[in-house]
């Protein structure tokens, strides 16, 4: 199905899954991600066609630059990859539950640690006030 839209079928599961493997639960890739919202399940690959018409309809584009991901499919280009910039488009990350550190965050849990630490420490030192208080 896909093969006939997009030139070079060897990257074909990199367009929506980490790796050449794919899998289920490898689906990680902004048109992966967008191919999801419309509703396509790693069981229902029937649906892909409908679903690939609806994205050109609506003129979705995962990268966000301003070219649709069914016309970046065709011409053989990646759907993920910004063609103004070059580079791979991320998708956002926000909230102190990030599973992966944002750009340019160096990778540490120490200052969690010392939270917890000292949350810890003021709760035991302030139970032994309260207990030598009555």
């Amino acid at each position: 199905m896909l093969f006939k839209i997009a030139t070079d079928a060897s990257q074909m599961c990199t367009f929506c899954h980490r790796s050449l493997s794919g899998g289920p639960m490898s689906v990680s890739k902004p048109f992966g991600l967008t191919l999801m919202k419309y509703g396509l399940t790693p069981y229902g690959p029937a649906a892909l066609i409908r679903i690939l018409a609806e994205m050109e309809a609506n003129g979705d584009d995962s990268d966000g630059d301003l070219a649709g991901d069914i016309v970046e499919l065709r011409a053989g280009t990646d759907p993920n990859v910004n063609d103004i910039t070059g580079e791979a488009f991320e998708q956002p990350r926000h909230g102190f539950y990030c599973s992966t550190p944002c750009r340019g965050a160096p990778v540490s849990t120490g200052g969690a640690w010392l939270t917890v630490f000292l949350l810890c420490a003021w709760r035991i030192r302030r139970s032994a006030y309260e207990r030598r208080r009555f």
